[in-house]
């Protein structure tokens, strides 16, 4: 979602740089071709889930896999139940920046 990466782009600025994917694949891509410190996915992805990406990240790269933050805005109970399972943090919307940057805070320390 643009509007959802400018909110976070400027949640997190300028202590932090964000680059935002344009879906699944494109989240993949970037992942393998440059480090990240954490990242920021959305539990409801066009064509897949953030579940689905967060399980593709800890197989390409466990320990990136361990600093994903899930946000939501709301989600099925299957679903909630599958990000339950997974252990990431999970952030509900709205969220205020103090929210955000306390989570992505306890990721990779503060900024």
């Amino acid at each position: 979602e643009p509007l959802f990466a400018l909110a976070v782009r400027r949640q997190l600025a300028p202590d932090y740089a964000v680059d935002a994917a344009s879906g699944t694949a494109d989240a993949l891509a970037r992942v393998t071709a440059r480090r990240f410190d954490a990242i920021i996915c959305e539990v409801e992805l066009e064509g897949a889930s953030g579940v689905d990406l967060l399980e593709r990240i800890r197989a390409l790269d466990p320990e990136l896999g361990r600093r994903v933050l899930l946000v939501t805005g709301g989600m099925s109970a299957a679903l909630a139940e599958r990000v339950g399972r997974t252990g990431a943090p999970l952030l509900h919307k709205p969220f205020a920046r103090r929210q955000l940057r306390e989570k992505l805070g306890a990721l990779v320390g503060p900024a």
